[in-house]
């Protein structure tokens, strides 16, 4: 907030009162940034927020803080001990860091963060101690979330007051407990790893638990739980339908021809996450099968020049129908004119209309199984379950998504289905790292939703999920 602007006032009085008022009973918030490495041009050097005015470690920021200011740092290793003194201040990580164990504050033997005073907030990030402590609270009205504490022979934390913290990681909370108590602090949702994204955003979310879905093209039946609301609800293509065993209670029918197309395009920045359930093996039922010459030309599959035969299991489709986006790619060789057995890879397909693609990989076992594909720095992952799989060295960045679970590649938009059931489609609007995957496959493959609450039962039933365990998603948005 800008208090200069509240005194430009034409009348002279107010502009008394108001003066008089701020002096008395208001500080004007600014926000401070910390990154001890920058982004640096010739003689030009620039924080992780884009800022040309930063600190290089906390204590300055700290210094240069008022009353009701935010410090936020950017990713690194910070060996600091500090005393905060001053009221409301709020730390919080910077734009750069994906996970709160981006931002290591730390302190061999001594004491991190000593807390003397009212209102302190402090949000993912983490503290890390070999033999000292990471935060020692001797204030009221502190809230701490999402934070990472991390102690060998030390002390994770410690208060001479009571405090209710919620949804931090502790990694002397072993065995799990929850509510996890140290020290005069409660944890009443402690998180059972670290990481996650300090700022993701759930943009899509399908969970798939409607009773049916009607056949109309027109009436987006599938709701999107997703921050981008019901403008992006889905349509059932091809008479899809919900199915009554899905990973978490109900799922869809993803086979043959059928798949969903959102009522409005979804865009996608340079990172972002797509995370879903399948059930393998997928199926080949109505897929198309296209067949190239060893220079890459599409020919007739009986034909003499027919170098590769290729099936394509789409997980979405951008916008054009020149080009694919992310797929499963089912393909044989041939070799003296006899086919090789079928093989698998994953593929990105450029902003050309030419696919990247993996190494030969094994498709999963029968059965339900997460599958996440992770965009950022140029850079692809396919993670199955919870487990890295595999990664492209290309990324498509600024796109638009305008089918699920099929393609319109050379304008057949039922020849390249995943073929499979499916259920929980997701989309981030930032890269989760691989703790965050791990706690949505834990949290959802105990029943409950992404984050770890509780899934409402549909009306018409559906797979009864296992025994809920207490699980949480180590994510909290900034």
């Amino acid at each position: 907030m800008n208090c200069k602007n509240l005194l430009l006032s034409p009348d002279p009085l107010k502009k008394i009162f108001i003066g008089v008022f701020l002096s008395i009973t208001m500080v004007c918030a600014n926000t401070l940034v910390v990154d001890n490495d920058p982004d640096c041009f010739f003689m030009f050097c620039y924080s992780c927020e884009g800022t040309s005015s930063y600190y290089s470690d906390i204590q300055s920021a700290v210094n240069a803080t008022n009353n009701g200011d935010t410090i936020k740092i950017c990713k690194g290793d910070y060996n600091e001990s500090i005393t905060l003194s001053k009221a409301n201040i709020t730390f919080k990580a910077g734009a750069n860091v994906d996970s709160p164990d981006d931002v290591n504050w730390s302190n061999s033997s001594g004491v991190s963060l000593e807390i003397n005073t009212t209102g302190t907030i402090i949000k993912n990030i983490s503290f890390k101690t070999v033999s000292g402590l990471g935060i020692d609270n001797k204030g009221y009205d502190v809230n701490v979330s999402n934070v990472c504490f991390f102690a060998d022979s030390g002390i994770e934390a410690n208060s001479t007051i009571s405090q209710s913290w919620n949804g931090n990681y502790w990694s002397k909370n072993s065995p799990f407990q929850s509510p996890y108590s140290i020290n005069n602090i409660i944890d009443n949702n402690p998180l059972l790893s670290c990481g996650g994204i300090s700022t993701a955003n759930l943009i899509i979310d399908y969970h798939m638990d409607e009773c049916s879905w009607d056949k109309d093209n027109n009436t987006y039946e599938i709701k999107n739980y997703g921050s981008l609301g019901d403008d992006y609800n889905a349509s059932a293509v091809n008479s899809a339908d919900t199915i009554d065993d899905g990973k978490i209670y109900r799922g869809g029918d993803a086979i043959g021809s059928k798949h969903f197309v959102p009522k409005n395009e979804i865009s996608l920045g340079d990172k972002y996450t797509i995370n879903t359930w399948i059930k393998f093996p997928l199926s080949s039922e109505s897929h198309e099968t296209y067949c190239f010459d060893w220079l890459g030309n599409s020919v007739q599959c009986s034909s003499f020049f027919a170098k590769t035969k290729a099936q394509y299991y789409n997980i979405a489709d951008r916008e054009g129908s020149t080009s694919s986006f992310i797929f499963f790619d089912r393909y044989q060789t041939k070799s003296w004119g006899t086919w090789s057995d079928w093989k698998w890879v994953w593929a990105v397909d450029d902003k050309n209309g030419n696919p990247h693609y993996s190494s030969e990989f094994n498709m999963p076992t029968d059965g339900w199984h997460m599958v996440t594909f992770v965009v950022k720095d140029d850079k692809t992952k396919l993670y199955i379950d919870k487990v890295y799989n595999s990664d492209i060295d290309y990324a498509l960045k600024n796109i638009k998504l305008n089918r699920i679970f099929a393609s319109d590649f050379h304008n057949n938009t039922g020849g390249q289905t995943i073929g499979a059931d499916v259920d929980e489609f997701k989309i981030f609007d930032k890269a989760l790292s691989s703790s965050g995957i791990q706690s949505i496959y834990d949290n959802e493959n105990s029943g409950k939703n992404y984050d770890g609450s509780d899934r409402d039962a549909p009306q018409c039933g559906g797979t009864q999920p296992p025994t809920i365990r207490n699980y949480q998603f180590d994510a909290r948005d900034t």
